[in-house]
């Protein structure tokens, strides 16, 4: 019997994410000798999911399979008529999708357009050294107030800063805004940008840089200024997600292997939330006479128990899958650049704890709108609510035709984010 000839591209834009599919593609072919198949994968590029969307409009597949950031990309690709263009993976992960957290950034009123992959629960790495000599363990930060009074005395002592913030747009808020219990949307998709859990995340942010002074303020979180404060010591910790650790430390930081340690972010209340989501990805399908086989490779590559151990042990990216954790390869899994630290115990319950991000209709709009604010806050120059209403009352208009000119990326976020 003659094999199913199969041709499929994926598009990516980081190689980390990347990676991940390509490492399951020699299985998957195993696993499905009926099928002549081939899965090209293009060096990963910034901008793609630009490219191949405007490519849609006007007619052209560019590509089978998209990874996109969840920060804004999965409503650019479905708003308008666009949507027919992607798969409605809705009805297909029904009865897998109980087992894996993060399903809200991608979803879009109600439906299914992209699959999950790393948990992207923000959590504090810290410098163990550091503390040790301070006698302070970061591990014993049950709230913010803890994370606070350990600032003012690292900085007293050593002149340091507990971490960095982002003082040029939402790259750190957002999930701050998350773990408080607020964000930009509710699950039923309304905004939420002005609430009071907000709000309050927006008054720590800005307390942490300008009252406290305990983390230093910096307008490019991923240029070189900042690897150098962690070299100097200027800067001892980062709350922020798993990949993270895995990708930007470890790549732009090697000779500080075993520097580092993770715990456990403070809680805004006693026992409350300790994490909120932050800068996933969600890959989609675009529909086409393959798109079966893209969604069976897609899936396997990311929502079975044995994929996600994989991609935990390949690339250190914490699991969305609960019971991933569960398994001894995860369970003891000494990760070498945190210093053998067994790093799972720490994800396990961020994953059951992360507080989602939700998406709306507004999502484009939003994002610039808080960038507009953020600056001001972290200037001292308006107040938090005041920020919060103001971009909740000014949200811009973002239509598709200007999301998809080709400055749109940097229209829509920072390059560095």
């Amino acid at each position: 019997m003659a094999k199913r000839q199969v041709h499929l591209i994926a598009r990516f834009q980081w190689e980390l994410q990347a990676r991940l599919l390509r490492a399951r593609v020699p299985e998957f072919t195993v696993l499905h000798p009926e099928l002549d198949l081939t899965v090209y994968i293009p060096p990963p590029e910034q901008g793609v999911t630009e490219k191949v969307v405007k490519a849609l409009a006007q007619g052209r597949k560019e590509a089978d399979i998209l990874d996109l950031h969840t920060n804004f990309e999965v409503p650019l690709m479905v708003k308008g008529n666009l949507r027919d263009t992607f798969l409605d993976l809705t009805d297909r992960v029904a009865d897998v999708r109980a087992q894996f957290v993060d399903w809200e950034p991608c979803t879009w009123h109600g439906r299914i357009y992209g699959l999950p992959s790393l948990l992207s629960g923000s959590a504090y790495y810290y410098r163990p050294d550091v503390f040790n000599e301070l006698g302070i363990d970061p591990t014993k930060f049950e709230t913010w107030d803890d994370f606070i009074r350990a600032g003012l005395e690292l900085k007293k002592a050593k002149g340091a800063y507990m971490l960095a913030l982002d003082t040029s747009g939402y790259n750190q808020f957002q999930p701050l805004a998350l773990h408080a219990g607020g964000g930009w949307f509710n699950r039923a998709g309304e905004l939420t940008l002005d609430s009071e859990p907000t709000i309050r995340a927006l008054e720590l942010y800005r307390d942490l840089l300008l009252k406290h002074e305990i983390a230093m303020p910096i307008a490019k979180f991923y240029g070189a200024d900042m690897w150098q404060a962690y070299k100097d010591g200027r800067v001892v910790g980062a709350y922020m997600p798993e990949w993270y650790g895995a990708n930007e430390l470890r790549t732009n930081m090697p000779t500080m292997a075993g520097k580092f340690r993770i715990a456990l972010a403070p809680a805004f209340e006693k026992g409350g939330p300790r994490s909120g989501y932050r800068g996933g990805m969600c890959a989609s399908i675009v529909r086409g006479p393959d798109e079966d086989i893209a969604y069976e490779l897609l899936s396997f590559s990311r929502l079975n128990l044995a994929a996600q151990v994989a991609m935990f042990k390949e690339n250190f990216l914490a699991p969305s899958m609960p019971a991933a954790y569960l398994e001894p390869e995860v369970r003891d899994y000494e990760y070498a650049f945190l210093g053998g630290q067994c790093v799972a115990s720490v994800y396990a319950q961020i994953a059951q704890t992360v507080q989602p991000f939700c998406v709306g209709e507004q999502l484009l709009e939003v994002q610039q709108s808080v960038n507009q604010v953020i600056p001001q806050v972290t200037a001292g120059n308006i107040t938090p609510r005041q920020a919060l209403v103001q971009a909740t009352a000014n949200l811009p208009r973002v239509t598709l035709e200007t999301a998809l000119k080709i400055d749109g990326d940097n229209a829509l976020r920072r390059a560095s984010d």
